[in-house]
């Protein structure tokens, strides 16, 4: 498996978080991006847990809200929780669950930081900090290794024969 982070925000002009699509009846992209199937964020994110990270699916079927947005859910879907708020910045953040998971698949959706790109990257994009540790604990626990989330250092286990400073030697 592979650890990802996407980050996205809901007023994206450039690149819709229902996807870029060849579709008239779908909202356009920026640029002439385009596919020839229409793939939001949400299920991007979905297939990634899958097909990568080997997240079980659950067999459900209904609606699922997240941010004032509602996407359908079909019978192919993993199981999420969400797992970072902040109504002030408008940032929510979910994450695939379950045991059979062998890497953390995180999407945040952003309400309002359009294209991360005005006035700066640094200033639009609010979880910088947040995606260091993403990465950093994501390498730690490569070998089971346990992330020490107020040291920000990996401590490896003694029964384990890596060493280094993520357990990766």
């Amino acid at each position: 498996g592979k650890g990802i982070f996407l980050h996205h925000s809901l007023n994206d002009q450039f690149v819709q978080s229902t996807g870029c699509c060849h579709d008239p009846t779908m909202p356009r992209c920026c640029c002439s991006i385009a596919a020839d199937t229409c793939l939001g964020v949400i299920q991007a994110m979905n297939n990634w847990a899958i097909e990568v990270n080997r997240c079980q699916i659950q067999n459900y079927a209904g609606e699922a809200y997240m941010n004032n947005t509602t996407t359908q859910t079909s019978t192919t879907q993993v199981k999420t929780e969400i797992s970072f708020s902040d109504e002030d910045k408008g940032i929510t953040c979910m994450t695939a669950t379950g045991e059979s998971c062998v890497a953390n698949t995180t999407l945040c959706l952003h309400e309002h930081s359009g294209h991360f790109n005005s006035p700066a990257f640094a200033k639009a994009f609010p979880m910088a900090e947040i995606v260091i540790d993403f990465f950093a604990r994501d390498a730690c626990e490569i070998n089971n290794g346990q992330w020490d989330e107020a040291a920000y250092s990996c401590k490896c286990n003694d029964d384990i024969t890596y060493s280094g400073f993520y357990c990766l030697d």
